[in-house]
């Protein structure tokens, strides 16, 4: 359903003009996977590792477009593995700081933000949710970096960094055909001590021992047993 609602804003602040149904059909003339496009939405880095109570980002970045004028897209990752560091309200709907970066083309206030928010999904994932539709500007050619995401590592273990329900648009309200590729994140496992290091520490440590006890029985050679 909310892919569906999105896809609608899209259309109708994209047009402005026309029928709803004229607007579906228009925002889905052509098939936003096709492996002839150029243009394509990516997580960067693609692969990414961190050690358990690290920070790291990522960004959604969309490379070789023309005339794009809005998209939208979610990125899910398990929530039990990262954590989103940027203060989302789900409340009010508002970050401390918000990870999204329009494009510095369409200017400060001359865009409709329809959705920028996280939510916790019953599936196990956490989600980030945007629709973006810059609207009466003109449209942008070449490549940006329109979202960048902050995690904590919580646990260890293997998540993708998964990009999904995307599209992006043009003036005209038609999809741009674009490839998606997710990113995928890894934790780097806790240290473990070689068997080599830990049969050394044992040498040290019974050196030592025997070294006290025969220093101790030559300062008290009464007390001690031999």
């Amino acid at each position: 359903m909310k892919k569906l609602f999105s896809g609608i804003i899209l259309i109708m602040l994209l047009t402005g003009v026309a029928s709803l149904t004229v607007h579906m059909q228009k925002a889905w003339s052509s098939d936003p996977f096709s492996t002839s496009a150029t243009t394509t939405m990516r997580v960067s880095p693609g692969s990414v590792s961190a050690n358990l109570s690290e920070t790291f980002s990522i960004s959604v970045i969309i490379e070789n477009v023309v005339n794009m004028s809005g998209y939208q897209f979610y990125v899910y990752w398990n929530k039990s593995l990262l954590e989103n560091t940027q203060g989302y309200n789900s409340t009010s709907k508002t970050w401390v700081q918000d990870p999204s970066t329009p494009p510095s083309q369409w200017g400060p206030n001359k865009y409709y933000v329809g959705a920028n928010e996280i939510a916790n999904m019953t599936d196990g994932r956490s989600r980030y949710w945007i629709v973006l539709l810059a609207t009466p500007v003109a449209p942008v050619n070449g490549t940006f970096s329109v979202v960048t995401l902050n995690f904590k590592v919580i646990d260890l273990g293997q998540t993708l960094l998964d990009l999904d329900h995307t599209i992006i648009g043009d003036q005209f309200a038609q999809a741009i055909a674009h490839t998606v590729v997710d990113g995928i994140f890894t934790s780097n496992p806790i240290p473990e001590f070689h068997s080599a290091i830990i049969l050394l520490l044992l040498m040290i440590i019974t050196t030592i021992a025997v070294v006290y006890i025969k220093r101790t029985r030559a300062l008290y050679p009464k007390n001690l047993p031999r």
